[in-house]
């Protein structure tokens, strides 16, 4: 991560990306970490990236099922947008991982990030704050 970015975060903010930088770190530590430090607006303002909780529940008053989130099954767990250097603004989404080999994308995440990318947007897996940074870095590069 910058030095620079990471000495100016308050002690408890760093403290969780510290955690998330261990080896097992949960899918949600890395996440709280990666939201904490790309939606800092001193060093993103070009990125608005948000958690992306998605699933069903059954609605106790009809017992109906509700979903919620965007994607469906399949659906990142961060989506946002990156603003371009022309002001228009880019879909982007991100599948968090665990650093583990194991930690695969399931088929349904595999076809969200086809479709994705098949529509314009930029998909990632991160793993870590620095694999999301270096994603805004490559945005930044090809799209400013």
């Amino acid at each position: 991560m910058n030095r620079q970015h990471y000495e100016a975060l308050p002690a408890d903010v760093r403290a969780v990306i510290d955690a998330a930088s261990n080896s097992r770190a949960t899918e949600a530590v890395i996440s709280l970490a990666i939201d904490l430090v790309i939606n800092d607006k001193r060093f993103y303002p070009d990125v608005d990236l948000h958690p992306n909780e998605t699933g069903n529940l059954i609605n106790p008053e009809t017992g109906r099922h509700v979903r919620f989130g965007a994607g469906g099954k399949g659906g990142g767990d961060f989506i946002g947008m990156f603003k371009r250097g022309d002001a228009t603004a880019l879909f982007i989404e991100a599948e968090i991982k665990r650093s583990m080999a194991s930690s695969k994308q399931s088929p349904e995440q595999i076809d969200r990030e086809r479709f994705v990318e098949s529509m314009g947007g930029s998909y990632r897996v991160l793993r870590s704050v620095e694999d999301a940074e270096r994603w805004i870095a490559e945005l930044r590069r090809k799209y400013t």
